[in-house]
């Protein structure tokens, strides 16, 4: 796996940015995985070709960022969701002439 390639891909996955606004996280997500398409289609399908320190270095830290994305993403679901939470109990409250 070229080490070149990898360096790339990394280049192309910052870190999620530090925001409360789910839809700035999901804007800058999507912006980073169309310019990952192109890396991703250049390496190979098979993860045991990562052979060299520097390539295994660098799949370490994508696996690093790729996990600060999950955990942003699933941060912005449950704070959505509790936002939704919020809404139908004001709702309710409204309703009932509260």
């Amino acid at each position: 796996m070229s080490a070149g390639v990898l360096a790339r891909l990394l280049a192309a996955t910052p870190l999620p940015p530090s925001t409360d606004d789910a839809e700035e996280l999901i804007e800058t997500y999507l912006l980073m995985e169309e310019t990952r398409k192109e890396i991703l289609a250049a390496l190979p399908a098979d993860p045991a070709r990562i052979r060299g320190t520097v390539e295994r270095t660098i799949v370490l830290e994508l696996l690093a960022r790729q996990e600060a994305w999950r955990e942003a993403i699933s941060s912005a679901q449950l704070r959505l969701r509790g936002q939704q939470v919020g809404v139908r109990q004001l709702r309710s409250y409204a309703a009932s002439g509260g």
